[in-house]
This record gives structure tokens, sequence and C-alpha cells, in this order.
């Protein structure tokens, strides 16, 4: 079960595919967020990341996006202060071992296959967060 703090959060989806984006955005809010802005690629965010008071505390993150991909995003996204301990989670059909390893230096939390179902993603959410608090 996720508190009520972190569902009253900023959440932010980045993803160039409208159904996929609005598919995320659905199981989001069926999961109980209630703060959820949308994005379709990497620069798109990070632009509106750079201006934005207070930061998203849980990124969902395509790999494959025009302008800026994934990856990339999520380099450009460590590099702020405020950005160090969002959990990112990255999202593809990309399932290559380098792809993932990419995404995982670059600063990445997760890794989650499309498609993917509204109990992989509430799951990988519970491990995330009772893994902040772990280290805390």
């Amino acid at each position: 079960m996720l508190d009520t703090n972190l569902l009253n959060s900023e959440v932010a989806i980045i993803e160039d595919m409208p159904a996929v984006r609005q598919n995320l955005k659905t199981i989001l809010e069926k999961i109980g967020f209630k703060k959820i802005a949308t994005f379709p690629d990497g620069k798109d965010a990070i632009d509106k990341i750079r201006c934005d008071y207070p930061p998203y505390k849980l990124i969902f993150c395509d790999v494959q996006m025009p302008e800026l991909d994934g990856v990339g995003f999520v380099e450009l996204l460590r590099a702020i202060d405020e950005y160090q301990d969002t959990i990112v989670i990255m999202v593809s059909t990309d399932n290559e071992k380098d792809t993932v390893m990419d995404a995982v230096f670059a600063g990445a939390n997760a890794y989650i296959i499309k498609p993917f179902e509204m109990a992989i993603i509430s799951q990988k959410i519970i491990s995330l967060i009772s893994d902040v608090r772990k280290q805390a």
C-alpha cells in the first residue's frame, strides 16, 4: 500500500506514444496518484522540470524518444540537485542488456518492459519506495 504523501506528490510521465502515455496515466490514477504531468519527449520534460517546483517525486520515462531520449533525459535530470533522490522508472519495449545498463548507469532506479500491467507498475513502485526507506 502506498502512503498518502506519495500519492499526493508530483508524478511525471515522459512518453512519445500518446496511447502508451494515456495508458500509463490511467494506471497511475487507478493506483491513486492525483498529480500527473505528461510530456511527449525528454526535451519538453527537462525544460519544464528546470522551471517547476516542487520537484517530481516519481518519473516514468520511455527510452526511445525524439528530441531527447530517455537515457539523455535521466543524465540531465540527475545533474539537478533537487532530483538526486527522485525515483525514475524507465519503460521500453527494448530489453537489450546494453540498453538496460545504459539506463541504470545514467541513474534510473528501475526498468520495466512494455507492455505492462497495473500490478507490475504498483509492485515496482512499492519495491522502490521500500528500498528508499531502508537506505534512509
